[in-house]
Order: structure tokens, then sequence, then C-alpha cells
């Protein structure tokens, strides 16, 4: 027998027999020959494989060795094949001193990771893992070093980082169905699976060792959280409960009912004394930990709520929450610290401009909170804007959270040019109260490079200023009044316009006034829209006001409008034990009061909150604002009137569709790819300052969760991202999804045919981004 060849008939035996040695023994028990004969398709019974082993086990030590195996397998020993035996165990040992580890069944060489480029929008990327089977979940570990992937090939992989290449470490197996989620021990030394199977795995991470594994649920699993302080476990699942068990002995602890529908998310709160759940009864709740009592039941989104993360924000007793639903909506939800007050904000002037040449035009835009109010002013030409003449663009604002971001920010236009942020003035509402700025004298405040340097005209000490006039007037908040618009009917459109869109505007007072979307033409529109006012002696009545909204002229037109008084309100409301429900006729703003339609509002009222920072606000904090282009209401470029009635309607000037491929309430159905659509993921940084979910068209968003702003989007996926994790250090993340070939990326699929994308194979891919440096440089060229 040539040489060649009884070196590869060796080295296959010798991979074979280290390949069933699970113990690395150098021998082979019954328990690992009875496996080597399960995978030829043999199924022998105890006695059957020890017979076989007394055949060939000369020393009787219960083992047999490479030796004896062979001569189980009829293979006769020869020289030669000693020769390739000890070829063999060289190559070996010069692959252990290079890898520095042995090579192993759990210990596979994965160092595959290289570098991509998924386009110019995109921060570096590298990939980790390629199979053909979905990656339906990715994490981190606590202290950084591994990266647990469980997928529904049914197994949980863990990945060690070193010196930039990813290590398979282990690889585990013991579900018998998709494995749907993991989470690891603060630790870092273990991790726990949940699978379709309905078993709660117990793995050791080094080892891929099953410690222990338990029937946990009655239908699938679908989450599973380890608490900070590692004193439980908690399983969510299709059954519509949630339960708790003990990390060591897997002992349940407590069974938690309280949803409606299936369970889809639990997160512990960073000091493991609360636990927050959602599925798809819409509801959010808030769990005590350990007693599992309902401490608050919150209607979070209108429709089923894919994920949630706590943020580590400072400032906050009780930390805010991030939550997603699939129709994608991201809101914060924040504590609830009553409604401190009203801040109403003047901005008189900017002084001391950088210079610049004539035709340039710098204009300013203040803003509160996450997209909450907005204040964009005119265009103006100089190095000084006087905004005192015209009486100041002014703002004013409800204080729910002390902590909310206030910024005024300055841009400069250069026509056929460039935008650019020049600088802006950040602080919060806290702030400006305890540093006696809001007592509304006249202060001048400094703008801020992106760059974080002093905004100047370029002189030596002239900084460029802004002159404002901050008031903060105090509520005492006894009351909450939740207003819901539903809807209107025989709203009366203005005469001679046709493509004009009606809103609801309800306020209480300066500072508390909100509106409800337009809905494209019609004299019926439906709202259904939840308003949140603190109620308190300085309330005294409700104002209702009907508008009509001109898209095509960008007009809005108050057409009419209803007075409640609060007293007689809140009588009315607090004597009924069900949500008051009435129509309210709105009326012309003439001497005639003459009836303009009538407009159906629901009240809830509650008491204001005593424990403060103990409960949640009912109402969230929208992030999802901030999307690059909001949807416009249907405006046909042309249409046909016959006998005073509209017959036809031509394509839409914003989105070149006919109405068909608009929303019930006319808006634009865009198909950008960049816009959100469904959201399956979310995950936020560790300092709580970026939340970052991905779409089910491969988009990856990332936003700062102070002011909303949009800090990265790009493809990262061809299709779905099913999960996100960022790292310990907050210098990477990971996505998993859904793309067509390991060699192509999203980019260059675009330019392929749907017909040549339908024959490409598809791959779920484990990628690291790495976002150290390059987000820096995107927050400040934003």
């Amino acid at each position: 027998m040539p040489r060649s060849t009884g070196l590869s008939s060796s080295t296959s035996l010798s991979k074979l027999e280290q390949a069933f040695d699970l113990d690395k023994s150098n021998s082979i028990d019954i328990t690992e020959l009875g496996a080597i004969m399960k995978t030829m398709g043999k199924k022998l019974s105890d006695k059957t494989l020890q017979d076989m082993m007394n055949s060939v086990d000369k020393d009787k030590s219960g083992e047999i060795d490479f030796f004896e195996f062979c001569a189980l397998l009829g293979i006769e020993w020869n020289p030669q094949l000693d020769i390739d035996l000890k070829e063999i165990d060289r190559q070996y040992a010069r692959k252990t001193k290079q890898k520095g580890r042995r090579p192993s069944l759990s210990q596979e060489d994965a160092e595959f990771e290289h570098e991509r480029s998924y386009g110019p929008h995109a921060p570096p990327a590298f990939v980790i893992q390629q199979e053909h089977s979905p990656a339906l979940h990715v994490e981190y570990s606590p202290n950084g070093k591994y990266v647990g992937v469980c997928s529904s090939d049914e197994s949980v992989k863990v990945f060690h980082f070193k010196n930039g290449k990813a290590i398979r470490l282990s690889s585990m197996k013991g579900h018998s169905h998709t494995v749907i989620r993991l989470a690891w021990s603060p630790d870092s030394e273990r991790l726990v699976s949940v699978s379709a199977d309905k078993l709660l795995h117990l793995w050791h991470v080094k080892t891929g060792e099953s410690l222990q594994n338990t029937k946990a649920h009655s239908a699938y699993i679908r989450g599973v959280a380890w608490s900070p302080n590692a004193k439980l476990i908690a399983t969510c699942s299709s059954d519509k409960t949630i339960k708790l068990w003990n990390p060591i002995t897997m002992a349940q602890k407590k069974l938690l009912l309280g949803h409606s529908n299936w369970v889809r998310w639990i997160r512990f709160s960073p000091d493991s004394k609360l636990l927050v759940s959602g599925g798809d009864d819409n509801f959010l709740i808030v769990w005590s930990v350990p007693e599992g009592q309902i401490v608050q039941r919150i209607p979070g989104h209108k429709n089923t709520l894919c994920d949630s993360c706590f943020l580590n924000m400072s400032g906050y007793q009780l930390p805010p929450l991030v939550t997603a639903s699939i129709k994608g909506e991201v809101n914060i939800w924040l504590p609830d610290n009553g409604l401190t007050g009203f801040m109403h904000y003047s901005i008189l002037g900017i002084e001391s401009m950088p210079v610049v040449p004539p035709g340039v035009i710098r204009y300013v835009v203040m803003e509160v909170g996450r997209n909450r109010e907005k204040q964009r002013s005119d265009g103006y030409e100089g190095d000084a804007i006087d905004f005192e003449s015209t009486g100041g663009i002014r703002l004013s604002c409800s204080i729910w959270d002390t902590n909310e971001v206030v910024r005024v920010q300055l841009f400069e236009f250069r026509p056929k040019v460039s935008l650019k942020l020049l600088g802006e003035f950040k602080t919060t509402h806290g702030r400006l109260i305890v540093g006696g700025q809001a007592e509304g004298i006249q202060k001048k405040f400094h703008f801020m490079t992106p760059e974080e340097e002093h905004l100047s005209d370029g002189g030596e000490s002239s900084m460029t200023t802004i002159r404002m006039k901050i008031l903060f007037e105090r509520m005492e908040h006894n009351a909450n009044l939740k207003v819901t618009v539903e809807e209107g009917k025989n709203m009366k459109m203005l005469e001679g316009n046709r493509f004009v869109t009606p809103r609801i505007v309800v306020k209480t007072q300066r500072g508390q006034e909100y509106g409800t979307p337009p809905v494209m033409s019609s004299k019926t529109p439906h709202f259904n829209v939840d308003m949140y006012f603190g109620i308190g002696p300085g309330t005294s009545e409700l104002h209702v006001a009907a508008q009509m909204i001109n898209k095509i002229e960008s007009t809005c037109e108050e057409f009419g409008t209803c007075s409640l008084k609060m007293d007689k309100l809140l009588s009315k409301v607090c004597s009924q034990q069900e949500p008051l429900s009435n129509w309210y006729v709105v009326r012309s703003n003439d001497e005639d009061r003459k009836s303009c339609g009538s407009v159906r509002l629901q009240f809830a009222w509650t008491e204001a909150s005593k424990e403060y920072s103990k409960k949640y606000l009912q109402f969230g904090s929208p992030l999802s604002a901030v999307r690059a282009d909001e949807p416009s209401i249907y405006a046909p470029k042309r249409s046909l009137r016959l006998f005073g009635r509209t017959v036809w309607k031509g394509a839409c000037r914003w989105c070149h569709q006919t109405a068909s491929h608009h929303d019930s309430q006319g808006r634009c159905v865009s198909e950008d790819p960049w816009i959100p659509t469904t959201i399956n993921c979310l995950s936020v940084s560790s300092d709580g300052a970026l939340a970052a979910w991905g779409t089910e068209k491969g988009q990856i968003s990332i936003v700062a969760t102070d002011t909303g702003d949009q800090l990265a989007l790009w493809k990262a996926h061809y299709h779905h991202v099913y999960s996100l994790s960022f790292s310990p250090d907050d210098k990477s993340l990971l996505s998993s999804g859904l793309d067509i070939h390991p060699s192509m990326s999203a980019e260059e699929a675009a330019t392929l045919s749907p017909e040549e994308i339908e024959l490409l194979p598809r791959k779920s891919s484990v990628l690291r981004w790495d976002l150290e440096g390059w987000l820096k440089t995107r927050m400040k060229a934003r």
C-alpha cells in the first residue's frame, strides 16, 4: 500500500476515534462505542455492545484503545500504519503548538472571522458565523469574552474572542427543536437556553456539558432571563405564563399569571427587584421580585410588544425602559414623578456668529425631549440674529421628567452646496431650574461645536452666544386625565379646498397641548389617539379645536372649537366607574357659532401618584419619531370631478402612487427600504446612551436615547435581523440575520433581478460591527 494512502486511512481512523472519545481519555468505553454504532445506523443492545468490547479488550480494562479499536473494525495492523500514526502525532503536535490549544470536537477551528464592507453608511463588519440554520438569538456574555448563539438546528454555540478572532469554544446539543433564546449567568460561567421543545437547559460554558434540564412550560418557551444578582432564572411562554426558577436546583419557585396571550420576552431590572414582561396582548406588566406580584399594568403599544431593555441611566431611582412593537414603534417609559410644572422658553437673539460671505443663511431649531416639541426660525443672513423685534421664538412644554433634554441648534445653509450644524446649546430642565436660570430673566448661553469646542466668530474672546428668557411655572399636581380622541362626524370641509385633512388639538393650558395626526379628506375621521394631562388648581378648562390641514399649500386653519369646564368634567368622570365617552359639538369662531361637526372624546381620571419613582408613567416617550422621511398625506396631482363629486383621483404628488397605495388614514405607504417597518429585535448600550433595533428588511437603526437623534441606519442583512447585542464596553454590536449568499453583500444583491435572487442559496449570518470611533464620527457629521 502506498504511503499516502496509508496516511490517509490512518488519519481517518485517528479522527474517528478522537471524535467519539468524548472524555478525551485516549480510549473508548461502552457508551462511546454505542454512539459510534448509532452513527453507523446500527442500534445495538447493551449486551451486544459488551460482547463486542470483550472480543477485543485483551487487557480487560473495560475500555478499548486505538489498536483495539482498529481490531474491532477488522483492520489488520502493520508496520506502515505504525509509521503513519507517528506522522499523525507529529502533525497534531505542530498544530497544537501553533494554535496553543488541543483540537477536539467541542473546540473546533472556527477562525474564519473576516472583515466585510457593507456600504458607506455601515460600520466595519466581521463575519463570525455563516450557516444554513437561522441564528435566532445572539448575546454577549457579561464579561464580554464570549458570544452565545442559538439556532434552529437545535444547537447552542459559544464563541471566544482571542487576538481579534472568533474561536468556537463549545457546541452544545440537547434540545430536540428550535432553540429560541439564551441567557448568561452574571459570572459568564454558565448559560441557559430555551426551545420550542418546552425544555429549559442549563449549560457549562467551557466544557459544553449539560448540567441540568427540565420541562418548563406546556408550550413553546419564548424568552429567558437571568437576574443580575444570580438568584433567579425567569422563563416566559406561549402558554401565557411566566415562571421563576432556582438556578442551582432548577426547581420552580413562582408561577406568574397576568397575560392573556403569548408572552414573548421578560427582563430583570438592574437591581433584580423588578421583572418586566410583554407580548401579544399589547400590555407591559411590571412584577415585583421575588414576590411575583403585579406592580403595574401599562397598555404599552397598539401592537405586539416584540422586545424590551432597561436603560442604565443616571438620575433615576427607577430605571427607564425601552420597548418596541412589531409595527415599528419604539417607546421609552420613564418613572412617574408627577407633573412638576411648565417651562416657557423664548429665544431673543444670537450674537457673534462666524463671518461668512453674503448669501449664506443661518436658522435656529429649538427642541424639547425626543422630538416632543420643536420650533424652527426663518433663515437670516449676517453674523447676528435679532428675534426680539418679532417677539422671539417661543416654546412652552410640560415637565414630567426634569432630566429631559432641551437644546437649541444653529444651522448654516449654503444654497446648492451644503447644510451644516454649526453648534448647539444643550441642557436639561432640571439644570436650568436648580441653576436659577429659569426665573424669567434674560440670560446668555454659549454654543458648542460638534467637536465639543466653543463656537466663535474667529476672534480671541468673541464666542457665539444665544440670548434666552426662561420661566419655570411650578404646578401642584393633583390628578391625571387621559383624553382619547376617538372619531369625528359631519366635519365641514373648507369651501373651495378639496385636498385638506382634519385634525383635533386638545389643550388645558399653556404648555399642555397635544394634537392628533391628520386624517385624509374625510367627514367622519377615525383618530383613536390617547393624550395625557396633569390636572392642578390652575387647570380651569379643557379646550378642543378642530383644524384643517392643507398639505399642498402647507397651511393650517382652525375652523371650530369647544370648551369644557374642568370642574364639571371631573365631577362627571369621577362619578362613573367606566371611562366617560360623549360627543361634543365644535362650533365656528365667528359670531354665529355654527356647528362644524362633532368629536367623540373619552375621559379617564386617576389620582396623581404619591409614591414617586415606584411606578412608570402611563404614556411612553416615542423614539420612532426619528424616521428619515415622515409619510405624507395623499395629495393627487390631478383629479376629475363630475356634478360636484370627485370621481377619479390621480397619482399622489408625494409618493407618485394611487390612493390604494395609502393606509386607512391616507398616509403614503413608502417602499423606501430605509424607513423601518416591522421591528424584530432591540438592544441598548451598557451606559444607556444608545438604542438599536433591527427590522424585517435587514436594517439596523442606532438612536441616541436622550434626544432621539438617529445616529446610524444601514442595511445589515438581506432579510430579517433576528437579534442584536451590544458588547459590555459598547465598542461593538452583534447581529444575526438572513442573507442570500456568504460571499455577497446586500448592496451587491440589489443589482440582481428577483429571479436571480431566488436562485441563490440562503445563509444565516452572525456579524460583529465595530462601533468604536465610527459612531463618534457619525455623531459629529449628523
